[in-house]
This record gives structure tokens, sequence and C-alpha cells, in this order.
């Protein structure tokens, strides 16, 4: 992600801080490329402020990048170190966690980036969770104001791998992996969102 005075952002799903629960890899980071070639990471992700960050960033309109990890944020004892988070960060390299995902009813482990609409939310799809278990959608505000808008049901698809996209219309359009229609099969599903939370399975 460019911004605009020819750096460019982007997220590492590894490395930074050392996690000894998991082989020695680190928890992820976000890093910055300057013009020239030269590398820096102005963040390290850690087990409390979310953990392998495979969503990339989006560059929301008031000039700071927002982004998802998929797992961390609540610190939990055992093998799962949270549910994952919601989070900015500033050109200068400050960051802000906005949400910690419970893995309740607001879903949990996203692995798709954030898209920002055209009223400021930005959009997205947690992976796991939701009131139905099947994953959820969701809107979030800049200043960390979550909302749940539709919970996937066992017919109308389940686990969105990827992130959404906003069409000209200004709904959102996106995708699940699976889907347990009937439970014959597992061949996933596309679907529109608006952003007041109305559901539509293409």
């Amino acid at each position: 992600m460019a911004d605009g005075a020819g750096n460019f952002y982007g997220t590492a799903d590894y490395g930074g801080t050392a996690n000894a629960s998991y082989g020695g890899y680190g928890y992820g980071t976000i890093f910055e490329i300057a013009g020239n070639g030269a590398v820096t990471a102005p963040f390290l992700f850690g087990n409390t402020n979310g953990a392998y960050p495979s969503g990339g960033l989006v560059l929301g309109a008031d000039g700071n990048f927002y982004g998802t990890a998929r797992w961390g944020g609540q610190g939990i004892a055992g093998s799962v170190p949270g549910y994952g988070t919601i989070f900015r960060m500033s050109p200068d390299g400050t960051f802000t966690n906005l949400y910690r995902f419970t893995g309740g009813s607001d879903g949990g482990f996203i692995y798709a980036g954030l898209v920002q609409g055209r009223d400021g939310y930005l959009y997205g799809a947690a992976f796991n969770g939701g009131s139905q278990g099947f994953c959820t959608l969701f809107k979030i505000s800049t200043n960390g104001n979550f909302v749940s808008l539709y919970p996937f049901t066992a017919s109308d698809g389940g686990w969105p791998y990827a992130g959404l996209a906003e069409g000209s219309d200004g709904n959102f359009y996106g995708t699940t992996l699976g889907s347990y229609s009937a439970y014959a099969g597992y061949y996933g599903t596309l679907f529109q969102l608006t952003p007041g939370g109305a559901f539509t399975n293409l």
C-alpha cells in the first residue's frame, strides 16, 4: 500500500518478535519500503496486540493505515493466543489496537484485510465464530466502534477467507470458502452485503 509520498507499507505474516511456542517464528511485522529500497519495520506484533497479519493494509481517508491480525489480542493461555485484532497505524509508526475479537458472536481468526466504504466505516469478514458458528461480516469505525452486520448460517455460506470489495452501487461483494447447504457440499458462495447489513446470496 502506497502512502502518496513514495513509500510502501505492507505486513509480514511471520518474523519480528520471536514466539517460542511456535518454533521460534515471530508474530509478524508491519514494514515500510522507502523509494530508495530501504526497508524498516515500524511495528512488531506480539501476543497481546495481535499476531500473524496476513490480510495486508488499507490506507484510510484520514491518512492512517488499517489492518487485521488473524490471531492474538486476548492473550488466552494455551496454544491459541487470542482470536485476532483490528488495528490502526499512523505513517510515523504509532500503533493503536482498535478491536480484539472474542471468538463469540463477533467472530474471530480474520484472514482477510479491510475495505473502507463511502460512509467511512471499514468492512471485513471474520473466518470463524459468529452467532451461528459459520463466521460473520462486520464493520468498524476508525475510532473502534464495532458492529456485527451478518452472521452466516448453515445454508448461505461459511468461512469467508478473502476480503470484501465495494461495488459502484455502494454495496459490498465477497465470497465464502464453503457452504453447508443441505450438507451436500462445500463449494462456496458469492454474496452481496449492503452497508446496513442486508445480505443476499448471489
